[in-house]
């Protein structure tokens, strides 16, 4: 007899499925031999420091020991975990369960915490039955008949569950130890105010703090650009001046600030004829993005929706846990493994089904295709975001929701198609002595961007400033047409 031991509810129910789930009961699911049931979350807490320290310590009015210096720091001999009260009758019915098993299976969430939820379970039972782990980056039906055919030893993954049992104890010994010192070092200033510490927020928000600092603090420099217009025989074009490093009027930082001296360089150049002292054209290939990480998927849905880091968060969840439409979403890797990609054809066939508007674009995919994110040598404990082989359907989602699938979808599409290639040109120009230069592109083969509707892919803008440069010799003449001062101040820093 075997029992499976899902981190959540919706996973529990993903496995019985494939299973056969044969009679569902309070707290798990029968799948003939096979049982599985579930944990909602984390089944157990750290002790608050009132159980490390003296039972002398005297009690405020609510029964909790007073703090005081005498007792820090507090670091636990032997470290205590609770149940948390709304999961004790669910580990009655587990710990029921794993006492008449022949065999454990780990089904917790593919990362850390996953790891350990399911672990402590076990230590705190004393279990010493053989353990396997389920590992699973998604939950449709492919996916989770794979990580069941492929079950493994559970030590293989201990160290994921250490890892997280580290972060745990060090957020507490620093929250708990920190928050009391400094809380009770202002009291004795007059302060009642708690002050908390963590051991991510306290950086966090000195991060914070500092660049509000700066903004608040920031005073604007006017400084001066001068852009000119150039006339060559086979086209005109706007190139920016390049300032000398004796150039007068400069600032420590190499603005032009001397007003005077950028009047005078404009009537100096405008009318004048110039030479081309280098012209470059080079081809050159911008590879695929990469697939989304759970941080890059929140900066291009915050820059490009407005959504918050939750919301997010949130989001991806639901494709996963809810819609089965994308994998496990709290990645910190863009890659994917190499057997990924003979999932390819599967993939972009259920993409047809459940993402008809962009059945075009689906169809120019080509599975053959194998972009450098398919890379074994870079993929962490989780491949990056990508959709599943599960048929849905995309009018089901909520517009927040399909708006991050659309961004999951055509960055999973660019991976099958050719390589972005263009001609890059730069000139350097001489007029009177002063030097401008200028930069272009010409697309030569627009490849895996044609997946992108903006003409924009989300991992990389394209400078908006790019222009088209007529073909040109080194020595050619060249004449300025019209310089011109533009007058600009430096900006503040943006907030995080």
């Amino acid at each position: 007899m075997r029992v499976f031991i899902a981190e959540k509810p919706s996973v529990a129910k993903a496995i019985a499925e494939i299973l056969g789930a044969t009679n569902k009961k309070d707290g798990y699911i029968e799948c003939g031999s096979d049982y599985v049931t579930w944990c909602f979350g984390h089944m157990f807490e750290q002790a608050e420091p009132d159980e490390y320290t003296p039972d002398n310590v005297p009690r405020n009015e609510s029964g909790k020991k007073i703090w005081r210096e005498d007792e820090l720091p507090i670091i636990p001999e032997k470290w205590i975990i609770n149940p948390r009260e709304d999961a004790e009758k669910q580990l009655k019915t587990i710990r029921h369960l794993v006492e008449r098993a022949d065999t454990i299976v780990n089904a917790g969430d593919p990362d850390r915490e996953g790891q350990l939820l399911v672990d402590e379970i076990l230590d705190d039972m004393g279990c010493t039955k053989p353990v396997l782990r389920y590992w699973c980056n998604a939950n449709d039906t492919v996916s989770v008949t794979r990580a069941l055919k492929g079950l493994e030893n559970n030590d293989k993954y201990v160290n994921f569950g250490r890892a997280a049992l580290a972060r745990g104890r060090a957020d507490w010994l620093v929250g708990m130890n920190l928050s009391r010192g400094f809380t009770l070092s202002a009291a004795r200033g007059g302060s009642r105010v708690l002050l908390t510490v963590g051991r991510v927020q306290t950086p966090t928000l000195a991060l914070v703090v500092a660049r509000d600092l700066e903004i608040e603090n920031f005073k604007p420099i006017p400084y001066h650009n001068i852009k000119a217009v150039f006339k060559h025989d086979k086209g005109a074009f706007v190139a920016a001046w390049q300032a000398r490093e004796d150039q007068p009027g400069l600032d420590s930082e190499g603005r032009l600030i001397d007003t005077k001296e950028a009047d005078k360089l404009v009537a100096a150049l405008t009318g004048k004829s110039g030479k081309v002292v280098e012209y470059k054209q080079e081809p050159k290939k911008k590879y695929h993005p990469k697939a989304y990480s759970l941080g890059s998927i929140t900066a291009v849905a915050s820059s490009k929706f407005g959504y918050s880091g939750e919301q997010v968060l949130a989001i991806c969840q639901s494709l996963y846990e809810t819609h089965k439409l994308t994998s496990y979403p709290r990645s910190d890797s863009s890659y994917l493994p190499e057997s990924q990609h003979a999932d390819a054809p599967q993939i972009l066939d259920s993409l047809r089904v459940t993402y008809p508007g962009i059945a075009a674009l689906i169809d120019k995919a080509d599975p053959k295709v194998k972009s450098k994110t398919f890379d074994d040598s870079k993929v962490t404990a989780h491949h990056g975001i990508i959709p599943t082989m599960h048929k849905g359907n995309v009018e089901r989602l909520t517009p927040e929701e399909r708006n991050i699938y659309d961004l999951i979808v055509r960055t999973y599409l660019a991976q099958f198609y050719p390589v972005h290639e263009y001609k890059a040109t730069s000139i350097i120009i001489d007029v009177n002595g002063e030097t401008f230069g200028a930069g272009g592109r010409v697309t030569t083969k627009n490849g895996w961007k044609d997946v992108y509707s903006d003409g924009e892919d989300e991992e990389e803008k394209e400078n908006e400033s790019e222009q088209t440069l007529p073909s040109m010799r080194n020595g050619d003449e060249i004449i300025c047409a019209q310089a011109q001062r533009q007058d600009a101040k430096t900006k503040a820093p943006r907030r995080f």
